[in-house]
């Protein structure tokens, strides 16, 4: 069945044996069919803002014949779940700016069993710098290819200590200490666009992080 990219497979690969999900921006929703129908998880909802991704969803649900263990769940960001338990929260596909807004909105959902499977396709620097500061922690990251460019895709876990973190984590996380050839390849996009960043800028303290990233690659 699975309809699922580099990217996606490697988001489902973080989802825990047996837990309720919410995936957040679900689009067609195949993600949540996939993990239901696999048995990784034995409820889900595929969630959107939009009633024509949803009714995609939808459709993907029928067809698969998961109706009654995937709901595809009208839902702007994580506000429809203030009463509705659930384990493992997926977002993906968002730039990584727009993840934190969306978690930031829902200080309800800061608990230490819950687990958020976060895939930022831009911004990731941002999103791990504001992850920290709000008391989260990355418990396992990893990159995933989809077309031509790497993603970066994390488990992350509520801890409730406000943390800073270094430049280096900000922009590869736990990817930096990864030897497969799509962490490899995540990284080199991310030394190019630090070093482009610091050109433009002129800024010291890009170029010594550009430097260290590369030295790093070799």
């Amino acid at each position: 069945m699975t309809r699922l990219d580099g990217r996606l497979c490697a988001v489902a690969s973080m989802i825990r044996q047996g837990s309720i999900l919410a995936d957040i921006g679900s689009d067609h929703g195949y993600l949540a069919c996939e993990l239901v129908k696999n048995e990784i998880c034995p409820r889900a909802y595929a969630c959107d803002i939009s009633e024509g991704p949803l009714a995609r969803a939808g459709e993907t649900i029928e067809k698969y014949g998961l109706s009654g263990r995937v709901e595809a769940f009208l839902s702007d960001g994580l506000c429809a779940f203030v009463n509705i338990p659930v384990d493992d929260i997926v977002i993906a596909g968002m730039g990584g700016e727009l993840i934190a807004r969306i978690i930031g909105a829902s200080p309800w959902i800061y608990r230490e069993d819950i687990r958020f499977i976060l895939q930022p396709m831009s911004k990731a620097e941002r999103l791990r710098r504001w992850l920290y500061a709000n008391g989260f922690e990355i418990e396992h990251e990893a990159a995933a290819v989809s077309g031509r460019f790497a993603y970066p895709v994390m488990r992350v876990g509520y801890k409730g200590d406000s943390r800073e973190i270094s430049d280096l984590f900000a922009w590869t996380g736990k990817i930096w200490d990864n030897t497969d050839e799509a962490s490899k390849q995540y990284l080199r996009r991310v030394h190019r666009h630090v070093l482009q960043i610091a050109v433009a800028r002129g800024d010291a303290a890009l170029m010594e992080l550009e430097r260290k990233i590369g030295e790093g690659l070799m």
